[in-house]
């Protein structure tokens, strides 16, 4: 408890001496005043120093026996021969004070000590001297501490059991490494936070004489266990949307492995695989948490980037006529540019630029045609397929006309057809201004003006076309001539 109150009840000096100046006209003998005149007293003591033999400063020749007097003056004169007792006889004689008797109510005060040497008829002889000196309370021994064992970056918790008020508690790393700053003791537990492995102990020392010291009882060893260092990996470091991703963790040996995805998914295997990687869920920072044996945890980070795969807007499936041009140019988006190409009929690759161009229908350019886009970070789209279908025209087997004809005779035209399909259509066109949309159509009464070439252009049900010219020859009548007179008599030749 450290000093108390009573310290403020002392008597003074002035006081103190008086009583011993009265005291020395009771016992009629001449009493030598303090001042540390018995030198085997010193001058502070700590409870816990075990005891002190006392001698006079001199014996006198005469002197058989001594008395020793144990005074304290705090409120009233109070003797403690308890405190003391007498080893030996006759001028052998030591008075042996234990300071740990004191008790507490006295710890910091003057504590007085006089003696009287008396002959062997019991008369005092000689010098009576007086002295006095402090004990302080050497702190107590509480209970500190156990074993503990934490993970690299954690700390603990020590206790001392409990304290006492006037003491100062230092915490002591590996019997010399002061830790912290010391705390002052309220008598209530106190609580030590480390961190550093090592085998501590505490040490108390009293604020009113600091050498009374005590190691408190016990002490606590701190294992600090490393953390494990978590190793993350995946089977490659950037993925197309769509592939499967396969994660791996590592080191060996730990007792659990916990990934989070991007996403916030926790997932507690070792190498789990995501089947399907989809860019708003698996891309960006993946975290892989470890626990050891020691229950001490790591966690590192892992970046995966998940490409987006470029988008072909639907293709819409196209109708031409053999002999057309067949040109197809999509609308691609996503993906990262530039792109590679890929335009496939069946098994066959037909083109690798970006727009279909066949500048010649052909039949046998009928069929399915699929693409697939591949962008700059190797990640191709979903395939698009679409037909094309190529109608055949229709064939003109024969176009003639009924020519050459004279000028007012009829001309007839004609066209014989097959193939394509459908029903046929007929355009006739011709000189003078001449138009028809019948298969045969016949021309006539014909002038000069009627000759020339005659197209006809065939379109069957698909549309299709097909255009033939026929040449129609007109020619003039002859002019008849009369000749001999122009006048005869009536009889003559």
């Amino acid at each position: 408890m450290g000093i108390i109150s009573l310290s403020a009840q002392e008597w003074s000096e002035r006081e103190i001496s008086e009583y011993f100046e009265n005291k020395r006209i009771e016992d009629g003998f001449l009493l030598k005043g303090g001042g540390s005149t018995i030198p085997s007293l010193g001058t502070e003591y700590c409870s816990g120093n075990g005891f002190v033999d006392l001698v006079p400063a001199l014996w006198d020749p005469q002197a058989a026996s001594i008395t020793w007097t144990i005074t304290t003056f705090v409120g009233d004169e109070e003797n403690h021969p308890d405190w003391g007792e007498y080893v030996g006889s006759g001028q052998n004689t030591v008075f042996r004070f234990y300071p740990d008797r004191v008790t507490e109510d006295y710890f910091g005060v003057r504590i007085y000590f006089s003696y009287i040497q008396k002959s062997d008829i019991g008369l005092p002889v000689g010098t009576a001297n007086n002295d006095f000196t402090f004990v302080y309370k050497t702190p107590t021994a509480f209970q500190f501490g156990s074993d503990a064992e934490i993970c690299q970056g954690e700390s603990v918790i020590l206790t001392l059991e409990a304290s006492e008020s006037g003491m100062e508690y230092q915490l002591i790393r590996d019997d010399s490494t002061p830790v912290g700053f010391p705390i002052t003791g309220a008598g209530s537990p106190i609580n030590f936070t480390v961190s550093v492995a090592g085998t501590y102990t505490v040490t108390a020392i009293n604020l009113s004489k600091t050498d009374c010291e005590t190691t408190m009882t016990g002490s606590a060893t701190v294992v600090v266990n490393p953390l494990p260092v978590p190793v993350a990996t995946s089977d490659k470091p950037s993925y197309c949307e769509g592939e499967p991703i396969e994660l791996y963790g590592g080191p060996d040996a730990m007792i659990s492995y916990t990934w989070e995805y991007p996403d916030g998914t926790i997932v507690t295997e070792r190498n789990p695989v995501i089947a399907s990687s989809v860019r708003t869920n698996h891309n960006g920072s993946y975290t892989l948490t470890v626990e050891d044996a020691n229950g001490c945890v790591g966690t590192t980070t892992l970046n995966i980037v998940i490409n987006e795969r470029p988008q072909i807007s639907p293709i819409a499936d196209l109708e031409v006529c053999e002999d057309d041009p067949i040109t197809v140019s999509p609308t691609v988006t996503g993906g990262t540019g530039p792109y590679t190409y890929l335009w496939e009929k069946g098994a066959i690759t037909v083109a690798t630029s970006a727009t279909l161009s066949i500048p010649v229908a052909t039949l046998a350019d009928a069929g399915t045609y699929t693409l697939t886009v591949t962008d700059n970070n190797g990640c191709g789209s979903s395939s698009e397929s679409f037909d094309v279908i190529v109608n055949p025209r229709p064939v003109i087997d024969n176009i003639s006309n009924s020519g050459p004809v004279c000028v007012g005779a009829m001309v007839q035209l004609t066209v014989e057809v097959s193939g394509g399909s459908g029903i046929y259509s007929f355009a006739w066109n011709g000189p003078d201004g001449f138009s028809s949309t019948e298969q045969n159509p016949e021309i006539g009464p014909v002038t000069s003006a009627s000759a020339g070439v005659y197209t006809v252009t065939v379109t069957d049900g698909e549309g299709c076309e097909r255009t033939a010219q026929t040449t129609v020859v007109v020619n003039d009548l002859p002019l008849a001539t009369l000749t001999g007179s122009a006048s005869y008599c009536e009889g003559e030749s």
